[in-house]
């Protein structure tokens, strides 16, 4: 009872530290300025690669081996 699950999908975790971070409680005008957002939000992420590696970079990901057959 005690195991805990595999994390199988690190996306899902990546979407909820941008839920939470940068969407907690907006409400937007239009779904364009809600577009815009998410494009400035991804652009900030895609610049730090160490926050998104933190996010994602679970072991069964981190330790599979490169040249895997």
């Amino acid at each position: 009872m005690g195991e805990t699950l595999p994390q199988l999908n690190p996306v899902e975790h990546l979407w909820e530290e941008i839920r939470e971070k940068w969407f907690p409680n907006r409400v937007f005008n239009s779904l364009a300025a809600a577009v815009d957002r998410l494009v400035e939000v991804l652009a900030t992420l895609e610049n730090d690669l160490d926050r998104v590696a933190q996010i994602t970079g679970f072991n069964w990901i981190v330790n599979i081996r490169k040249n895997a057959t």
